[in-house]
C-alpha cells in the first residue's frame, strides 16, 4: 500500500512513518503543504491520503475539499489532532473515507485505517474507473516571434470546429502572451487568478475565469493580457492545467519561448509542437532545443515541428526534415499580409485560407491517431465572458 501523508508537523509525520516502518507491503511518502501533496499525485499513484487539515497553505475544511476538487479518485483518511474534531467530521460527510485523532492510534489500528478506507473506496460503484481527462496539447516557439501564438489560436480553432466538444487555448506565455490580443478577447481575469484560486477552483468559478471566442473555443488569458506579472510557484498551472483537463476535451497550452517555465509544464503535455521558421537564429534553436529534449526528456511526449514559410526561398520538407532531424508535423504557408489584415479586423484567417487548411490538415491526423485513447467527456464549462468580435 502506497500511503502519502500530508503533514506539516516533522514529529507527527516521523511518528507516522516509524509505526508503519514494520508492514511489508507499505511505503510512505511525506508531503509537507498542500501544493507539494498535489505535485506528488501529480508524479504518481497512491492508495490513500493521510491528511492534516492545518497546512501551511490551507486550513480546516478547505484542505480536504481542494485536495478532493483536484484529486477526485484518491481516497482520503483525516489526520486530526482533537478528540472531539466537528472540522474532521465534516470531512467525512463531505467524502472522507474516515478521521484519525492524532496520540490516540498506534501502528497496527493507524494500518487498519488506512486499510478499511481503501477498502471502502474500491466497493464504491465506479471507483476503480480512472477520472476522464481530456488531450493537453503543447505549443512552443523555437525563439520568440516564430509565430507560436498565431499557430495555437489555429489550431484551437480548427479542434473545435472538428470535434465539436469542449476546447481551452490557456495562454501560459507569461511575459509576451498575447493570445487574447489576436483574438480581441475582452477578458475580465487570467491564469494568475486560476492560480491563486487553484485551491477553490470549482465548474462555476471556472466560468469566471474564461472567455469564449468567436470560433467557439474557450480562452484562459496570460497575465501580461491584464497588464500583471506572475509571481506564483509554476507548479500551479499545472495543476490548473489537469483541472482544466477534466472539463476539455483538448486544452492547447501555449508555452512561449523554451526556458525554464516552459520545461516544468511539458511533462502535463501529451503531445509537443515546437514551432519554428526560416532563418538561421530559428533554425539553430530549434536544433538547439530539439537536441537537449532528446537528451533530457524521459516523459512519453512526442514532438513535431511546424514550420511557418517566411518570403524568400526556403529548404524543402525533406531537407528540412535532415537538418532539425525531427518529423514535421505541418508547413505553414507565407501569409503576412493575410495575417496582418486577420489580426487589425479582429479574427482568425477565413477556413479556406491556406494557413488554416495545413492546420486542418494537422488536426485530422491528430484526431485520427488519438480517437481510440480521447474518451468524451461528460462535463462542459459555459464561460458567461463573451467575446465581441
Amino acid at each position: 500500500m502506497h500511503i502519502l501523508l500530508v503533514e506539516d508537523n516533522p514529529g507527527d509525520a516521523l511518528l507516522v512513518r516509524e509505526a508503519l516502518s514494520d508492514a511489508d507491503d507499505v511505503t510512505v511518502r511525506t508531503a509537507g503543504s498542500l501544493l507539494e501533496a498535489l505535485d506528488a499525485l501529480a508524479e504518481e499513484s497512491y492508495d490513500v491520503v493521510l491528511l492534516d487539515l492545518d497546512l501551511p497553505d490551507s486550513t480546516g475544511l478547505s484542505s480536504f475539499e481542494a485536495l478532493r476538487t483536484l484529486v477526485p479518485d484518491v481516497p482520503v483518511v483525516i489526520f486530526t489532532g482533537q478528540d472531539s474534531d466537528l472540522t474532521a467530521v465534516a470531512a467525512v460527510e463531505a467524502g472522507a473515507e474516515d478521521y484519525v485523532i492524532k496520540g490516540q492510534w498506534n501502528g497496527d489500528s493507524l494500518l487498519r485505517a488506512l486499510r478499511y478506507a481503501l477498502a471502502r473506496h474500491r466497493r464504491r460503484p465506479g471507483s476503480q474507473a480512472p477520472a476522464q481527462q481530456g488531450r493537453v496539447i503543447g505549443v512552443i516557439g523555437a525563439k520568440g516571434g516564430t509565430g507560436a501564438t498565431t499557430f495555437a489560436c489555429h489550431l484551437a480553432a480548427e479542434l473545435y470546429a472538428h470535434v465539436q466538444r469542449p476546447v481551452l487555448l490557456l495562454d501560459a506565455d507569461l511575459e509576451l502572451g498575447c493570445a487574447a490580443f489576436l483574438l480581441k478577447a475582452r477578458v475580465h481575469a487570467s491564469l494568475l487568478d486560476a492560480a491563486d484560486q487553484l485551491y477553490r477552483l470549482a465548474p462555476e468559478s471556472w466560468q469566471s475565469l474564461v472567455a469564449r471566442t468567436t470560433e467557439g473555443f474557450d480562452l484562459l488569458a496570460s497575465p501580461s493580457s491584464c497588464g500583471v506579472g506572475f509571481e506564483r510557484s509554476t507548479n500551479r498551472i499545472v495543476h490548473v492545467v489537469r483541472f482544466a483537463s477534466r472539463f476539455y476535451n483538448w486544452v492547447i497550452v501555449d508555452l512561449g519561448r523554451p526556458d525554464a517555465r516552459a520545461a516544468s509544464l511539458v511533462p502535463v503535455c501529451q503531445q509537443l509542437y515546437l514551432v519554428t521558421r526560416s532563418g538561421y537564429l530559428e533554425l539553430h534553436r530549434t536544433a538547439e532545443f530539439l537536441e537537449r529534449w532528446r537528451a533530457h526528456n524521459t516523459a512519453a511526449c512526442p514532438i513535431e515541428v511546424v514550420y511557418c514559410h517566411g518570403s524568400r526561398a526556403e529548404p524543402g520538407p525533406r531537407v528540412l526534415t535532415k537538418l532539425i532531424q525531427a518529423p514535421l508535423a505541418a508547413e505553414l504557408p507565407f501569409c503576412a499580409k493575410e495575417l496582418n489584415a486577420a489580426v487589425a479586423a479582429g479574427t482568425l484567417l477565413g477556413p479556406t485560407s491556406a494557413y488554416r487548411k495545413a492546420i486542418r490538415g494537422l488536426v485530422d491526423r491528430l484526431v485520427h491517431a488519438t480517437a481510440s485513447s480521447t474518451a468524451q467527456l461528460s462535463g462542459s464549462l459555459k464561460p458567461c465572458v463573451e467575446v465581441t468580435g
